[in-house]
């Protein structure tokens, strides 16, 4: 099997992911719900690492290549945009919540912000310069590079500047941070080498998918500092 056809196969996608997902991801879900929280920012962390782990496992089985929802369907792509979307939210939930003294309709929205910023501007190319977004790797990449930008703001701007006083906090989302924006790169040097025929190319691919699909959620939580997880 060439790397091409084990990263289309469900070996790749739900098997490998699901399987890692459920070890690594189900171990920090089942560690947080048995820690006792301190205050409303642990208790945060708590609940976004079980319904993440939760979410990444659906993400999984929706959108991989033996879905239930079938293959170039209009229930398959209304998923995949969903979960597109939803996998960076976690992202921006934890550092808009986490950056903040207490949660509010602004942290929110910030959060909503930065994780549609990618799809808008794929939309957006869509109606303006579709030659650019002429075939799903096109729109991989870009997708992949556009989501640079909000990474690059949050650990270089917002995170240093809101929580200067909170040094270990500031290591660990920034971290976070950095972890999203390796799994991009990886994602975008991949699809660079997918787009000049490189077979290679695919096996790359699996790496920031696993960092995405089961990885991410057990290393935040993982990596937390200590106050934190109760």
């Amino acid at each position: 099997m060439s790397l091409r056809g084990f990263y289309e196969s469900a070996w790749q996608q739900p098997n490998l992911l699901v399987a890692l997902g459920l070890l690594l991801g189900g171990a920090a879900a089942w560690s947080a719900s048995r820690r006792g929280a301190t205050d409303a920012r642990g208790a945060f962390l708590a609940r976004w690492t079980q319904l993440f782990a939760l979410e990444a496992l659906l993400d999984c089985v929706l959108t991989g290549s033996s879905s239930p929802l079938g293959q170039n369907t209009p229930a398959m792509t209304v998923a995949a945009v969903v979960f597109v979307i939803v996998g960076d939210l976690r992202l921006y939930l934890l550092l808009a919540r986490l950056s903040r003294p207490r949660w509010n309709a602004v942290a929110l929205a910030e959060a909503l912000a930065a994780s549609l910023a990618p799809s808008l501007v794929i939309a957006a190319l869509k109606r303006l310069a579709p030659w650019l977004v002429a075939n799903g790797r096109n729109i991989f990449l870009i997708y992949e590079l556009t989501a640079l930008i909000p990474l690059a703001l949050w650990g270089f701007a917002l995170l240093p500047g809101r929580l200067r006083d909170a040094p270990a906090e500031r290591r660990w989302l920034r971290g976070a941070v950095a972890f999203f924006a390796a799994q991009y790169a990886l994602w975008a040097s991949a699809d660079v080498g997918i787009l000049r025929g490189a077979d290679l190319a695919w096996g790359l691919r699996v790496v920031p998918n696993v960092m995405y699909y089961s990885l991410f959620v057990a290393w935040v939580w993982r990596t937390a500092p200590r106050g934190l997880r109760g």
